[in-house]
């Protein structure tokens, strides 16, 4: 520390929910209060560790939790239970993030270092722990499940938000390492006016139950599916608060128009008044918005479906008896109706007093720093293993039946119609073509090899098309499907291996814009249709019969765009 001079305080956080950065300013406010003469500076982590990092922990995780969540909570269980995991993830931040982060403290030259974002918290950690960085350092905790996340040995001392977690910390990090202090909530939370007026101040029902869904400053969740479930409810009043997520508040928008008892908001800085004129709080990330209500003392129910981080932070306020937990709309309606009280406040010393009196500890025993050897070896581990995962027919369909992912067999259309691919080798083309252009009808061409010029002319002319078949997948040769399917098959469908799909496969196809179909039904084995045997003459009468028609896949409907 400098002697003489004042602290100098850094808060680390990021742009991820609105959370992280909630703390942050609380914690900067706390500190100017407990010490004003103090310099406390706010950073942006995902500024300073760069576009990679940028993209992949913002940008990414954002997609997926809107988009995909099962593939947030397939990383998140997977993580949460595998420590070898975990480490390499701290590597991989480390190699991408260390030297900026180092470079940017250097600069300011803090005595004391607090991270409020937990991919922060790791690099910073990192730092501490590799003799990098001389400030005492300081994490906060506000997610009430998950603290392997946001926990790490070189921190000096974690700041939770609940006693219970201390324990669960100093497992991961070392003992002394953690410390329970009031949540962090921005004063207006803790001066709230009565129900009642506050209910006026909004414009709310007097009588009545007031609920508020939230999905966090970036509205994700099933916040439609609880707004329906909450509004069921005789004299029940919904307030639904999806954050910044406007294309969410313009769609349920729409469909709650006509529900006089429902209202949609987007984010708001009223929500004290909120909290203290709702009956309980419907929450579906389980974030800062909880810590917000058990200080304004709103009961609060956590719903979180089986998808993204939500059921792993549910469960634990629900043990920690903060919350009630409802995994589904029957569940949330029969909680609704049950006599809610809120979960006794268990208040401390604040964050930022703990933060200017927090000393650097030794390492804790047992943990040791892994050398530059160990690391690259690890990381070399690591992307062998991702490899084979990538080449591999088993481990996708591990993973893809229980999601229901991997090539469609069905596709919608607008009347009787079946998608044709017809597969064989270029001397069947021409009799072929001159069959389905007699009967006005289409199909796609899948070619054992690829096919020339002159043969896309002759299917372009009758309208038929080309259709890439992707190859036997294996280690050897499913990098190169996002350069088969890019060139002429962008938006468009791809043709799976009758073998099996592998991991790499599906996702370098999705990525480049195609997706992968299927046949439902095969005419013999090993070809969907062998146009040398006569096969495609019957089928075609067969489907006549039948009032069907055959039209190539493209023209089943395209994907849209973000598919």
């Amino acid at each position: 520390m400098r002697s003489g001079s004042p602290r100098r305080v850094a808060i680390l956080t990021a742009d991820v929910g609105e959370g992280h950065l909630a703390a942050a300013r609380v914690l900067a406010g706390e500190l100017k209060t407990v010490d004003p003469d103090a310099e406390v500076t706010i950073v942006d982590a995902l500024e300073v560790f760069g576009p990679v990092l940028r993209v992949v922990l913002r940008d990414a995780y954002r997609a997926q939790l809107r988009w995909a969540p099962w593939i947030f909570a397939a990383f998140f269980g997977l993580f949460g239970r595998v420590r070898g995991l975990r480490a390499l993830g701290r590597v991989g931040l480390s190699a991408l993030g260390a030297r900026r982060l180092e470079r940017a403290l250097r600069a300011f030259e803090p005595d004391l270092v607090v991270s409020t974002y937990p991919a922060a918290t790791s690099v910073l950690g990192t730092l501490r722990r590799r003799g990098r960085l001389d400030a005492t350092t300081c994490a906060t905790i506000t997610d009430l499940g998950g603290v392997c996340f946001w926990s790490h040995p070189g921190i000096d001392l974690h700041l939770v938000m609940h006693p219970a977690m201390v324990p669960l910390v100093e497992r991961e990090a070392g003992a002394g390492s953690a410390r329970a202090v009031a949540p962090l909530t921005a004063p207006g939370f803790r001066a709230v006016p009565p129900r009642r007026a506050a209910r006026d101040l909004l414009g709310l029902p007097h009588e009545g139950r007031v609920v508020l869904v939230s999905g966090g400053g970036w509205g994700v969740g099933d916040l439609e599916g609880a707004t329906r479930a909450a509004a069921e409810l005789d004299g029940t009043t919904v307030v639904c608060l999806v954050g910044r997520n406007e294309r969410l508040q313009s769609r349920l928008c729409a469909l709650f128009a006509d529900v006089e008892h429902v209202r949609v908001l987007g984010f708001t800085d009223d929500m004290p008044t909120l909290l203290a004129a709702g009956d309980v709080l419907v929450h579906t990330t389980g974030g800062v918005t909880c810590l917000e209500a058990l200080t304004v003392g709103c009961p609060i129910v956590a719903f979180g479906p089986p998808a993204g981080h939500a059921p792993t932070l549910a469960r634990a306020m629900a043990s920690l008896g903060i919350a009630a937990y409802a995994r589904t709309r029957r569940e949330l309606r029969a909680a609704l109706l049950e006599p809610l009280r809120a979960a006794p406040g268990v208040f401390a010393r604040s964050a930022a007093e703990e933060v200017l009196e927090a000393r650097s500890r030794p390492a804790p025993l047992g943990v040791r720093v892994h050398s530059q050897a160990a690391t690259v070896a690890v990381t070399v581990g690591a992307a062998v293993a991702a490899f084979l995962f990538a080449g591999s027919r088993t481990a996708f369909a591990l993973i893809a039946d229980p999601l229901h992912l991997g090539p469609q067999s069905v596709l919608p259309a607008g009347g009787p119609v079946v998608g044709l691919v017809v597969k064989g080798t270029s001397r069947d083309i021409a009799p072929v073509v001159r069959l389905l252009a007699a009967r006005k009808e289409t199909a796609s061409f899948a070619f054992v090899q690829r096919p020339t010029p002159a043969e896309r002319r002759l299917l372009g002319l009758h309208h038929d098309e080309v259709i890439e078949e992707l190859g036997k997948p294996g280690v050897d040769d499913w990098l190169g499907t996002f350069d088969k399917v890019r060139d002429d098959h962008a938006g468009r469908f791809i043709l799976a291996p009758a073998a099996g799909t592998s991991t790499g496969q599906y996702l370098l196809a999705r990525f480049a814009g195609a997706r992968l179909v299927k046949p439902s039904a095969r005419i013999r084995p090993g070809a969907i249709l062998d146009s040398g045997s006569g096969a495609v003459e019957r089928l075609l009468a067969l489907l006549a019969a039948r009032g069907f028609r055959a039209e190539a896949i493209d023209s089943l409907g395209v994907p849209p765009p973000d598919a």
